[in-house]
């Protein structure tokens, strides 16, 4: 059907959207994922079908791809406006793995990232690259006040967070051979001249020494509290990327990556973004 109908379609739009479909042999029914499942797109796969008792559609978050282990620094993306045809996004970094206690007492799990990118989401999505073809999970929790600048992202079913920096870029190239971060455990602050490491999409993995663990600054606007400003080593992109320092014969992380400044970086401490959004790595 695909060859009968212009992507600009109604028609292809449906059929692009079907991510798969089985038998329930239970209930003896065919079952048909369709992602973002809506009262337009049923109208027109019965349209395209028929209409049949038999047959029950399903919303679906996504084509079904297969399971993988994402790895701190890496691109993300998120799409932040739409208007008709053009689609526009931003980039940022993937930082620490993490947990998250829901209200009713669920775990889900998932990693944090900044805030000021991925609040702005229309779609609630997190992809891996700026194709926007395949989701990592969605955007949960978020804060952009006081002490914190973070988001916590929901894995998608199946896929998984390494403790590895064997970050890769948008392409998925290898770019480090990594460091392995000591897992259910952060540092609650670090000391001024402690040397961190941070890993990010755009600059990989760069160093630098603590000069500040209480730091406030205004963006937008918008007041931060007790911050770590540290020497410059970041770039645009690296946003929400890990930040992690070796304590205890081991790679601890610490927080991930806000912004810079003139000749400085700032990050938000893991123990804040715990405190504030109920995120703690893991």
């Amino acid at each position: 059907m695909y060859e009968k109908y212009s992507n600009n379609t109604e028609e292809y739009v449906l059929l692009n959207s079907i991510a798969g479909f089985g038998i329930d042999e239970e209930q003896n029914l065919v079952e048909v994922d369709i992602m973002e499942l809506d009262e337009k797109k049923e109208k027109m796969f019965q349209k395209l079908f028929g209409k049949y008792d038999c047959v029950k559609l399903q919303n679906a978050e996504g084509k079904m791809k297969d399971c993988a282990s994402y790895k701190p620094g890496r691109a993300i993306y998120v799409v932040t406006r739409k208007e008709g045809i053009n689609v526009y996004c931003k980039k940022g970094s993937m930082g620490y793995r993490a947990y998250r206690n829901t209200a009713s007492g669920e775990r889900k799990y998932g990693f944090v990232t900044c805030g000021h990118d991925f609040k702005d989401s229309v779609d609630g999505k997190v992809y891996t690259s700026n194709v926007l073809n395949e989701v990592i999970g969605k955007v949960g929790k978020t804060q952009y006040s006081g002490s914190v600048d973070a988001a916590f992202i929901r894995l998608a079913n199946g896929n998984t967070v390494s403790n590895k920096t064997e970050y890769c870029d948008a392409k998925g190239k290898d770019t480090s051979n990594g460091d392995t971060i000591a897992s259910f455990t952060y540092m609650l602050s670090v000391a001024k001249g402690a040397t961190v490491y941070k890993v990010g999409a755009k600059s990989f993995k760069t160093s630098a020494k603590v000069l500040n663990t209480k730091y406030t600054y205004t963006v937008d606007g918008v007041k931060f509290t007790n911050l770590t400003k540290t020497e410059d080593f970041c770039s645009p992109g690296d946003s929400g990327g890990l930040v992690y320092t070796y304590y205890d014969s081991q790679y601890q992380p610490c927080g991930i990556v806000k912004g810079k400044g003139s000749g400085y970086t700032v990050y938000v401490k893991a123990s804040e973004i715990g405190s504030a959004i109920n995120a703690y790595p893991y």
